[in-house]
């Protein structure tokens, strides 16, 4: 016992008082966990640059990111001669100044079948995306 006969003991916390120290814990690492997230960090340009590009080939097309900020989910839509339903073919990211190939066989129709060139020709293609911040891009190409 110490001199000023007071007791020096520990009061074990109370449930109610465990509970908002944790809340606050995982509050704090909400908040901080939010401020560093990859689209933020990625998303740092000075406007939407020149748009997308779609070039085609003999066995499929390539995107072209031309923006200043990343492309989020990408959805590649082709038309082909003789087809129903267009085939379609969704990139989940494409970084600044990167490419993303799609190969005839990556592009499925509603029926799950895979675009084949030789017996459906390939048309018109449109890409469509959203970048980091929202703002939306379409680009058309013809085979």
């Amino acid at each position: 016992m110490p001199a000023s006969g007071l007791s020096l003991t520990r009061t074990p916390p109370t449930r109610r008082g465990r509970l908002t120290c944790r809340a606050a814990a995982i509050a704090l690492a909400l908040i901080v966990g939010g401020c560093s997230t990859p689209a933020v960090d990625k998303a740092a340009g000075s406007g939407a640059g020149a748009g997308i590009a779609v070039t085609t080939s003999a066995d499929g097309l390539t995107v072209e990111n031309h923006t200043t900020r990343p492309l989020l989910n990408v959805r590649v839509t082709v038309v082909a001669a003789g087809a129903d339903t267009p085939f379609v073919r969704v990139v989940p990211t494409i970084d600044t100044d990167q490419h993303a190939d799609v190969r005839f066989a990556e592009l499925i129709s509603e029926a799950g079948t895979m675009l084949d060139a030789g017996v459906n020709a390939p048309r018109d293609a449109t890409v469509a995306a959203r970048d980091t911040l929202g703002n939306s891009y379409t680009a058309n190409a013809r085979w």
